[in-house]
């Protein structure tokens, strides 16, 4: 048998070594297997009771929003309870999610609505996370995520993109030049179990607009406006389409309103500014990143020519809470940070840390010095750039970026995607594609769905964690529950 590639070994034992530190990392952490891998995922919204009944969501299921943490793990005996900084019972919210399942040809390619409960901080303690880490890793299939519609889709899903002025209604790219848009509340639930699986003969689900203009295939470059219902897309034919799609729901093809051109080879990620329905930003094959103002000219009103050197960018991104920062990846597994007031200075911060190539960039939606970066190394980094101003690394961490606060570990190949969770701040949702071999399983094919929130220890400075414990002081000499902020813990 032919020996794995090196890579292989040194991501295996990467993993391996991550498995250890899930107590120490994460405040929560969920793994699910996939069947079929997952090429994009991203969050929909916390799920209302109305929306719980209207897709099924069973209420056994969501444990009627109860907190999970307990001191036996099994369930089976042992005190139920958590405490939060009001010292009251942790609950859970059930959040919606959005993924995608790209088969081999034998089964039909669909898109899904689905949930997860999201529990709050601190619900999990470190033992229920070491047992609850080591059995999801293991098992076929997490309780805890349900799919709730499923939509059967014309070819495989390469890009889902929400439209956040209207609930449930997601954009998506494939291999073709159109853009689709899919209504969930309105789309019938193409069930797996009453349709055929093969994916010859089976009639897809009729997308509620399809939005034409490319000439060419654009598979991956999507962004949507957070202010109007636009949305801007990219592909092979350089260009950058906008539309507009209010009205546009179930009156059938859409062209564009806008057509931007500078662009000379493949459009990889296009994003609006924030809170701005004219300014957008793309990047390309073309080693470059392009800036538009609609308002303007059809042409880029500013441009950064070999951002990254001679390599392919893949991706960028807008700060939602610092609007003249952006962050680039690109092939040679590079992220850098530009300061939109100085492009012509170059990056403000360069990071080479991934030794593969960067898949997505995002920034945290909460913090205005943090972003996330994921990669083909399987690795999803956090960032914060206000690190390296307040922490002293000794020598032995010197080889580590100052700024880098955390690498999630827990996938096994390749990143596809990745997204922080809008209102849950440190929580973000990944998804990896297994290689043969590769998986936390001894399977082949498939994929990994992982949601975790970043544990508090990581992220806080020396001081402020030396404050807050400063509060339990009482509690942790003596052991006391009494001695609590507030008194005991309730009970569950």
């Amino acid at each position: 048998m032919q020996a794995p590639p090196r890579q292989d070994k040194l991501t295996r034992q990467q993993y391996e070594s991550w498995k250890r530190l899930v107590p120490y990392l994460y405040d929560w952490f969920e793994n699910h297997p996939l069947v079929w891998p997952s090429l994009s995922i991203q969050w929909g919204p916390v799920l209302t009771a109305a929306e719980e009944v209207q897709f099924g969501v069973a209420s056994s299921q969501s444990r009627s929003k109860k907190a999970r943490y307990m001191d036996d793990p099994s369930g089976a005996k042992g005190t139920s309870f958590s405490f939060s900084a009001e010292n009251k019972v942790a609950t859970s919210d059930v959040r919606s999610l959005y993924l995608t399942e790209q088969t081999d040809g034998s089964a039909v390619n669909t898109l899904c609505l689905a949930c997860v409960d999201l529990p709050q901080q601190w619900a999990s303690g470190p033992i229920n996370l070491a047992m609850m880490g080591a059995s999801q890793l293991q098992q076929s299939k997490n309780p805890n995520v349900r799919v709730l519609k499923t939509i059967v889709h014309p070819g495989e899903v390469n890009k889902v993109t929400t439209v956040p002025n209207f609930r449930h209604v997601v954009a998506t790219h494939t291999d073709s030049p159109e853009v689709y848009v899919w209504n969930f509340n309105t789309q019938a639930n193409r069930e797996p179990g009453k349709e055929k699986r093969k994916g010859a003969g089976v009639e897809t689900s009729t997308p509620d607009a399809v939005l034409v203009g490319h000439r060419e295939n654009a598979e991956f470059a999507m962004g949507a406006c957070d202010v109007k219902a636009l949305l801007a897309s990219g592909g092979k034919d350089t260009q950058v389409l906008v539309w507009d799609i209010d009205g546009a729901l179930g009156k059938g093809k859409l062209g564009p309103s806008v057509i931007l051109e500078g662009h000379t080879n493949t459009v990889e990620d296009v994003c609006f500014k924030p809170e701005n329905q004219h300014e957008l930003v793309s990047v390309a094959d073309d080693f470059s990143m392009l800036f538009w103002d609609t308002r303007t000219s059809t042409k880029a009103v500013d441009r950064v020519a070999n951002a990254h050197g001679s390599k392919d960018l893949h991706s960028v991104d807008w700060s939602l809470v610092t609007p003249y920062l952006l962050v680039t990846g690109a092939q040679d597994g590079g992220v850098y940070v530009w300061d939109k007031r100085n492009l012509g200075m170059g990056p403000t911060h360069k990071f080479m840390h991934h030794h593969k190539a960067v898949t997505k960039v995002e920034w945290s939606p909460h913090v205005h010095s943090v972003f996330a970066s994921g990669s083909d190394d399987g690795i999803v980094a956090v960032w914060d750039l206000n690190r390296h101003a307040a922490e002293n690394r000794s020598a032995l961490n010197m080889a580590v970026p100052e700024e880098l606060i955390i690498q999630h570990a827990g996938h096994t190949s390749s990143v596809v995607d990745f997204c922080w969770n809008p209102d849950d701040p440190w929580t973000l949702m990944s998804a990896s594609v297994n290689s043969p071999g590769t998986g936390p399983m001894p399977i082949s094919g498939g994929g990994a769905l992982q949601f975790w929130r970043v544990s508090e220890m990581v992220y806080k400075s020396e001081d402020d964690l030396m404050k807050d414990l400063q509060e339990y002081k009482e509690y942790i000499v003596s052991g006391d529950v009494n001695q609590l902020p507030g008194g005991p813990p309730l009970k569950a």
